[in-house]
């Protein structure tokens, strides 16, 4: 029944005729849409939206505030001109021995004197990707490395350590999920808590300039200067954003499973507006990108896997996304909601590179820029793909059983042109 509905509505005329119209087609809206958009959403930020703040303050940071109200949370942005910190990036070129190599990685940005007695959550990305295509997800093996750099660092207190991600249209973070991409089996030899962020107490939060609630995770907000947050995410070309990165990641990090309503475009700005927001209010305090493979080409959920062998690490988002968009070959301007946030002039894109930083060789990056999804496509994408989020969502979450037909899919018709042929559970 459920499936039947879905494909009804997915054949629906109004649908097929945005699909075909608009995809193929190039209006001038489109061809200005990025001007558009950036014009638009630097006028928004320069002041807060003018929503009342309810409720009784119970915490506040650098860049927000948390209220209650009758059991409920509500957030709110703040207006600021600078962050506590100032930005470092760092390039670290993996060595066989992953252990070994982010011990390294993890020294030299100093870890160690971050973590200090605060608990450590780490955001990967499971929901972006499918099990068994390589570069689709947060890497196995160096999450591996890094817990257990972690828990030396802290002594082995397992309970101050926890791997997060959110439910999205598509996948739902259950134990299914986690076994199926190994988390589940590496948290429990580890005795580690995976925190479901979907089905975790929730805040409503209200962006600079967006005047919609966001749903977020309490834990990711609730007594963060007691926490180090890790944005641990693959390095991907992506279909209507241009790039998954530091920012695109931390989308994922939204714990409202409905967010197909910010891609159908609660209002034009919606995507950009709510990625950059997530990326301004987490902050994470280390953002780390990459791994053996980068998710070239089809991206997110499909890939030509390209070898890398690096990873890219920085306090900073935006100078994290501007180091790997130069890997991926598109151009850092156009990245809408980095833009967004680069008019703001807290974060720093041009973020020094640390002493002996590695020089990623331009053979590897340009191995991977071939297979760039050019602006135009990406302009054609943002509104041919909408007829996706338009499905019923049920039939969205229902096709999760049938993803076994997607690896062999993705090789038949992209996997077998990339070159790195790690397994996924060694990438």
């Amino acid at each position: 029944m459920i499936l039947s509905k879905g494909f009804s509505n997915l054949l629906r005329p109004k649908y097929l005729f945005s699909f075909l119209f608009f995809y193929f087609k190039k209006p001038k809206y489109l061809r200005d849409y990025r001007n558009l958009i950036v014009g638009c959403c630097n006028q928004n930020l320069e002041g807060i939206a003018l929503i009342e703040k309810v409720g009784e303050l119970i915490y506040q940071t650098w860049n927000y505030e948390i209220r209650r109200q009758d059991g409920d949370y509500y957030g709110y942005e703040t207006k600021v001109t600078k962050k506590p910190t100032e930005s470092f990036a760092y390039v670290h070129k993996l060595e066989d021995e992953m252990r070994k190599s982010m011990a390294s990685a993890m020294d030299k940005v100093g870890l160690n004197k971050l973590v200090k007695s605060r608990r450590i959550i780490i955001k990967v990305n499971l929901c972006g990707g499918f099990p068994r295509i390589i570069a689709s997800q947060t890497p196995l093996k160096p999450i591996d490395a890094l817990t257990d750099e972690i828990l030396e660092i802290v002594g082995g207190e397992k309970e101050r350590l926890f791997i997060a991600e959110a439910n999205n249209w598509g996948h739902v973070v259950d134990n299914r999920l986690l076994k199926k991409r190994g988390y589940f089996q590496l948290c429990k030899r580890k005795g580690i808590k995976f925190l479901k962020l979907s089905y975790r107490p929730m805040v409503k939060f209200y962006f600079r300039g967006f005047d919609h609630p966001v749903l977020l995770s309490q834990d990711l907000l609730l007594k963060r200067n007691e926490t180090v947050l890790i944005n641990f995410a693959p390095i991907k070309h992506h279909w209507e954003c241009g790039v998954t990165l530091a920012a695109k990641n931390l989308y994922g990090a939204i714990a409202d499973e409905s967010k197909t309503k910010f891609h159908d475009y609660v209002s034009p700005t919606a995507l950009d507006m709510v990625i950059a927001g997530s990326a301004r209010i987490h902050n994470p305090d280390l953002n780390i990108l990459g791994g053996r493979c980068v998710c070239a080409g089809q991206g997110p959920h499909f890939c030509k896997p390209r070898k890398f062998g690096h990873l890219i690490i920085s306090n900073d988002f935006l100078a994290a996304d501007k180091i790997g968009a130069d890997v991926l070959g598109f151009p850092y301007k156009l990245i809408v909601h980095d833009q967004i946030n680069e008019h703001l002039g807290i974060w720093n894109s041009d973020a020094p590179l640390m002493p002996n930083s590695a020089i990623i060789p331009e053979p590897i990056k340009n191995n991977i820029r071939q297979f760039v999804i050019p602006p135009n496509v990406i302009e054609r994408n943002r509104v041919g793909l909408k007829f996706i989020y338009k499905t019923n969502p049920k039939l969205l979450r229902a096709l999760r059983y049938f993803e076994f037909v997607i690896p062999p899919f993705n090789w038949i018709f992209f996997g077998r042109r990339g070159d790195c042929t790690t397994k996924w559970k060694d990438e």
